[in-house]
């Protein structure tokens, strides 16, 4: 489980789920898409022109609907497969206490249900490329006709796809073996040690102001990111952008922010209004120590390499944050 990495890590439970369905798929592929295709109650496509998304978001919302006759996706593979996650890995899989894996873990097994539901699905099959004003003027009245036709079975089949895969994820959630699951996760205890890695990393710029002032104009604006690929972009895509910072204090408060969203290192859907109410209450600690700034004696001081430093300043020369400003009216 570990594959090589520290003890407790679970660096390789990804391999192993991914190892998991790959054989799944190979094995009981074709049986899982006959029985759903026997079993599984029709699906009414959209009118034509709608997208696989509404076809996805159409229907009642957080129903699972009928459960199957026969349902072996989920009493034939499914439950087995997660008597075996919970018996065999143990508390291992769940890592309770360790705040990284446990991130590590949730997130492998949630995309591991994502893929699992395509078991039981179709293969996506490529659009035609064609598109109808881009043929020749040349081509028969009957080959476009056909190629309509062709390119609306194809909406169809997609429709349905959607629909149907829809339908597999509200069953599959609705499951006694994925509610098992998910009911193992102490997702408080993970919460409470994401807001203690917070507070620490917020109290030490805090902290490092008081005692050695605060760095001003020392910061840049943060260079654009790179371009989010396909099914990256998450709560922390605002963040990414840094404003001009000008405080040192106030970087750092952006960065432990931008770490509770991101949803690669921290961040957990079921935890979003924690994590909201984490990031109002370090705000207003902030906007608490900032008052305080302005009203007590701790030092602010450009920064060497500021644009806003003069020859004549060296380190020791200080002032308030009340003079700062003064000065800077005065300016």
């Amino acid at each position: 489980l570990d594959a090589g990495g520290a003890r407790g890590k679970c660096t390789g439970l990804p391999s192993l789920l991914d190892a998991t369905l790959s054989y799944v798929k190979a094995a009981c592929g074709h049986t899982l898409r006959v029985n759903e295709d026997l079993f599984a109650p029709e699906v009414t496509p959209l009118p034509s022109g709608a997208s696989e998304a509404q076809a996805a978001s159409s229907g009642p919302s957080g129903s699972p609907g009928p459960s199957l006759a026969v349902d072996l996706l989920l009493n034939g593979v499914w439950q087995h497969l997660e008597q075996a996650l919970v018996g065999r890995l143990g508390e291992a899989l769940f890592a309770n206490g360790l705040a990284d894996t446990t991130h590590a873990n949730y997130t492998a097994l949630h995309k591991f249900l994502r893929d699992f539901e395509e078991c039981a699905l179709e293969p996506l099959e490529a659009e035609p490329e064609a598109e109808l004003e881009a043929e020749p003027e040349e081509a028969k009245d009957e080959q476009k006709t056909q190629a309509r036709q062709a390119r609306s079975e194809a909406q169809l089949a997609l429709q349905r796809r959607a629909m149907r895969r829809r339908a597999v994820r509200l069953r599959l959630a609705a499951h006694p073996a994925t509610q098992d699951l998910w009911r193992r996760w102490n997702l408080p205890i993970y919460l409470k040690l994401r807001a203690a890695e917070m507070q620490q990393q917020i109290d030490a710029c805090l902290d490092a102001a008081a005692k050695h002032g605060c760095a001003t104009g020392a910061f840049k604006p943060a260079p654009a990111p790179p371009a989010p690929t396909a099914g990256a972009a998450g709560p922390s895509a605002s963040l990414a952008l840094a404003p001009d910072l000008a405080l040192e204090v106030t970087f750092g408060v952006r960065g432990a922010l931008a770490m509770c969203w991101d949803p690669s290192k921290c961040f957990l859907r079921p935890l979003g209004g924690g994590f909201l109410k984490l990031t109002l209450q370090s705000l207003h600690h902030l906007d608490q120590w900032l008052g305080h700034l302005l009203d007590s004696k701790i030092a602010c001081k450009p920064a060497a390499d500021s644009p806003q430093a003069k020859p004549g300043d060296t380190p020791g020369k200080q002032t308030t944050a009340a003079e700062a400003a003064a000065e800077a009216a005065a300016g």
